[in-house]
């Protein structure tokens, strides 16, 4: 792998780390990773390689968003609209180019499902306590009804 896939692959881990708990600190990790990709290009010359087709669909892509905020009534908003859609995607360029090897992809899939994995775990519980209660509530003859506010 190189110097820079490993650098590339902590930035990614932070990323897929924070990218639940904090907007900001997944920003600052896109952000770094943008740095990488320059200083990659700066001091070795190339890219990382990626699927050719597929850079070109995102990059014609890119292309028709801007010129379709370059026609809309209000251009500024619209290319802050196109703005932000390149720098979301861009953590997808990050993880094709650098995450070469399935194990490393599937080190970094593994903290963004924390919180689908919380909800599968948590739902059920919540359900059967509400259950109980019920059941509770028919067996005394007095069901729990919670407060109207």
């Amino acid at each position: 792998m190189g110097i820079w896939n490993e650098l590339m692959y902590l930035v990614m881990m932070l990323f897929a780390l924070t990218s639940n708990l904090s907007i900001a600190a997944t920003s600052v990790c896109i952000v770094l990773g943008a740095i990488l990709v320059i200083a990659q290009r700066i001091c070795t010359g190339n890219l990382p390689d990626m699927d050719k087709g597929l850079v070109k669909m995102v990059g014609i892509y890119c292309v028709l968003q801007i010129v379709a905020a370059l026609m809309a009534p209000d251009i500024p908003k619209s290319l802050e609209e196109v703005w932000g859609t390149v720098y979301r995607i861009s953590p997808l360029f990050m993880g094709l180019g650098y995450l070469q090897t399935r194990r490393r992809m599937a080190w970094i899939w593994w903290p963004l499902l924390y919180p689908f994995l919380w909800g599968m775990l948590w739902v059920p519980i919540s359900l059967l306590l509400g259950m109980i209660f019920l059941l509770l509530g028919l067996a005394i003859n007095r069901p729990f009804m919670p407060p109207i506010f």
